[in-house]
């Protein structure tokens, strides 16, 4: 009896290393998966997101690996059907889909998958990698440019989810809407889950916090909004902003 082999998702994760991206003329058409959230699901089923690339060494401009994915064909890998739950089988329409990709992202982000691709970035292992990544290495091997594009992908979509149209409600004096509620919940979520975990957690912690979505990379600090957003959500789960903050931004 025959044994089946990896997903080809999987497959294709584990042949980027192999390649110099900028030289594989396939090499678009692979990395343009990562607009399936099935995809990730499954790289994290095969224990193979810290295989992808630093972002910096794909094709293409960033904007195209951070958007919203797509759910095409209702597949996902076990790693997704954990957390995906009843809405999965379902099909997935738009609410169902969304609240699929965010519970993704959360695991992804506070059960260790992330951290193994700063440690990978800490060795060297980030698919892609070659001489051109050797100066990000050096000294600062968990910075965010030696890091697997699955980092600032997570941290872009759960920073969009958790903070686009934060400031624009706020300046505006508007009384919170079922959306800013559902916001406040997610955020919620992730301080719950995150706090007080290791120092890899700490820091991912700190760059989603930081995160600007328009440089696509953390800002060097928190405006005033959004600090009023993450104190909100503290106190909503019970948890110490000062202490919390410290931590993550200093990790």
């Amino acid at each position: 009896m025959l044994k089946a082999g990896p997903p080809l998702e999987a497959q294709t994760a584990c042949r980027w290393p192999a390649c110099r991206l900028t030289d594989d003329p396939v090499a678009a058409s692979h990395a343009s998966l990562l607009s399936q959230l099935e995809v990730l699901s499954t790289l994290a089923d095969e224990q193979a997101l810290h295989l992808l690339p630093p972002l910096r060494l794909l094709p293409g401009p960033p904007t195209a690996y951070l958007r919203a994915p797509s759910t095409a064909g209702g597949r996902s890998g076990s790693f997704g059907r954990a957390c995906f739950g009843a809405t999965a089988a379902a099909g997935g329409g738009s609410v169902g889909t969304r609240r699929q990709e965010l519970d993704l992202y959360v695991k992804l982000l506070s059960e260790g998958a992330l951290e193994r691709c700063l440690a990978a970035a800490d060795r060297g292992d980030c698919g892609g990698i070659g001489d051109a990544g050797a100066a990000d290495r050096e000294g600062n091997g968990s910075s965010l440019a030696a890091c697997s594009a699955a980092v600032p992908l997570v941290l872009h979509r759960l920073a969009c989810a958790c903070f686009l149209g934060v400031n624009q409600q706020q300046a505006a004096g508007q009384q919170a809407t079922q959306q800013d509620l559902q916001r406040q919940a997610l955020l919620c979520g992730i301080l719950q889950r995150c706090a007080g975990g290791s120092t890899e957690v700490q820091q991912l912690l700190g760059w989603l916090l930081r995160w600007d979505a328009s440089a696509a990379q953390p800002s060097d600090a928190i405006d005033s909004q959004r600090l009023g957003a993450i104190e909100a959500a503290c106190a909503a789960a019970g948890l110490d902003a000062a202490r919390l903050l410290e931590a993550a931004v200093e990790a």
